[in-house]
């Protein structure tokens, strides 16, 4: 389905009834990265996982890839499907636009689940990034990206993250690392957040390490963190059945 919403339109997938759960992937992903996540909740939530704008099958603009823009994308999102307060669920990317969400629509998160993460992204990773994205052939780059996120995916993973990969265009691809890497930074706001909140991060994750996942504990009261065994920047394929176990556990 496709939904338009703050001038672009989205593609989104919606399944199963009860309290609304809102899943958003992040960079250069889709809304297929949660496929364990939706099967599993849709038993008892109404799951919604959409392609953010420049992502998988929703439109792909050549400019607005602004994390306050994807903030915003959301918020419109979520009132054209008549969506009041809800679970959101955020990882990388996405998990940076659901933090500026949560600070400046706190009245509509009921929960809060940040997955491999950080309220400002890390230096050595930024430069590193920027040097592969601009050095090296797009499609180089995107299968060779997949060992660096994964931890030990098997054939399929790695011919479905690079196939989703892909789908993202590399121009927009490039306007969201220039914003995330030189745009944004809310160590000085990430305290206001106040909901329930429960942060995840892979153990072997370079990408978002371990120590930017404890930050965010620290500076969000009461939030709860737990560190996935064995995973690396995406936890949810990595170690699926844990990480539902988690997500299941903080909504219960």
């Amino acid at each position: 389905m496709r939904l338009k919403a703050n001038d672009v339109e989205l593609f989104y997938i919606e399944q199963g009834k009860g309290s609304p759960i809102v899943f958003i992937h992040g960079w250069m992903d889709d809304h297929s990265l949660w496929n364990s996540q939706i099967e599993y909740f849709s038993k008892n939530y109404r799951v919604i996982a959409y392609d953010q704008r420049g992502h998988g099958r929703s439109d792909k603009p050549k400019n607005g890839y602004s994390i306050k823009t994807l903030s915003d994308d959301l918020y419109n999102f979520t009132q054209k499907l008549n969506i009041g307060q809800f679970t959101l669920v955020g990882h990388s990317l996405g998990g940076m636009a659901a933090m500026v969400f949560a600070l400046e629509h706190p009245e509509k998160v009921s929960k809060l689940v940040l997955v491999s993460t950080g309220a400002k992204s890390d230096t050595s990773i930024r430069i590193m990034l920027w040097v592969l994205i601009h050095a090296l052939p797009y499609s180089i780059f995107a299968d060779g990206s997949v060992d660096f996120k994964y931890y030990k995916p098997s054939k399929q993973i790695k011919a479905e993250a690079v196939d989703r990969a892909l789908r993202t265009p590399k121009f927009a691809a490039c306007e969201c690392l220039r914003e995330f890497c030189s745009n944004y930074d809310i160590r000085d706001r990430v305290s206001i957040i106040k909901v329930p909140t429960l942060i995840i991060v892979g153990d072997k994750d370079t990408s978002t390490p371990v120590n930017m996942s404890r930050y965010l504990r620290r500076e969000i009261e009461g939030s709860k963190l737990a560190i996935i065994p064995d995973s690396k920047h995406m936890p949810m394929i990595d170690r699926a059945d844990t990480v539902n176990e988690v997500i299941g556990e903080f909504l219960s």
